[in-house]
């Protein structure tokens, strides 16, 4: 039997239509039934003041990683043991290198797995063992340098509206608009780029007992304190002039370890 016909024989396809337009729509998928709904259940918490609700969305937001793994591995038809053990490629792509890295590490684990997937008596052991360590090699090896980069390009593309915004802005508007119209996701691509946050500006935070303060330094300059029922007056310093925000805090609640950690606030 050829190399073609036994990759035919296990539906693996090598097409840039497969991993970049299948794999890419069905990953927004994941997106939405993870990371977009836990943000629609996040704001829903912020607005009703539900606990409920902020912990599911938290929930959610942490499933972003496996959620489009699993939305990927089943775009490329991947059998059902190999399907499953992209939960681990997704959380190992989505930490290392992101979207991008979930993409790329998914399509590795899973192609592989599906080409030993059912050839040995011992299937459910070397399938998931193929799936996932080829899957998190791919992520481990390539993920760091695919987060640098995806996150360099975004902050350009942000960086170069902010100095252009007339001629960047119909750019990314028409780009954005192009991909609505095709077989692929827009808010896919967003997430891949990472066009969030706020470029050139420094952004941290510092916990006491029972406060948040918010600083940032760069093109934006402020500082918000944040306290339970109590109200802050701060100075917000733009290139254009300077704003005067009361910030009323209704909830705060923090969780730092030596590892990292969460912080939730409710304000207006």
């Amino acid at each position: 039997m050829s190399v073609k016909t036994f990759l035919e024989k296990k539906n693996v396809k090598i097409s840039a239509k497969v991993y970049f337009i299948d794999a890419l729509g069905s990953m927004a998928l994941g997106l939405f039934a993870s990371l977009l709904i836990g943000t629609i259940f996040n704001t829903l918490g912020d607005k009703l003041g539900s606990e409920v609700l902020l912990e599911i969305a938290d929930y959610c937001k942490k499933a972003a990683g496996p959620a489009m793994a699993v939305a990927i591995a089943y775009a490329l038809k991947a059998p059902a043991l190999v399907l499953f053990s992209c939960v681990a490629v997704g959380v190992a792509g989505n930490l290392l290198g992101g979207p991008v890295g979930v993409l790329v590490a998914t399509i590795v684990g899973a192609e592989f797995g599906k080409v030993v997937s059912k050839e040995t008596k011992v299937d459910i052991i070397v399938t998931p063992t193929v799936t996932i360590v080829c899957g998190v090699l791919t992520a481990m090896l390539v993920g760091p340098y695919i987060n640098a980069f995806m996150t360099a390009f975004g902050e350009f593309i942000v960086t170069t509206t902010n100095m252009h915004p007339f001629v960047m802005g119909i750019i990314v508007s028409v780009c954005i608009g192009m991909a609505l119209t095709l077989p692929i996701s827009s808010a896919a691509i967003c997430s891949v780029l990472q066009l969030t946050g706020l470029a050139g500006v420094t952004t941290t935070f510092r916990v006491e007992p029972g406060k948040v303060i918010l600083t940032r330094a760069g093109k934006l300059s402020s500082q918000m304190v944040f306290q339970e029922g109590l109200s802050h007056d701060s100075l917000y310093q733009m290139a254009f002039g300077t704003l005067m925000l009361t910030v009323r805090a209704m909830r705060v609640f923090f969780d730092i370890t030596p590892d990292g950690g969460t912080i939730d606030l409710v304000y207006e």
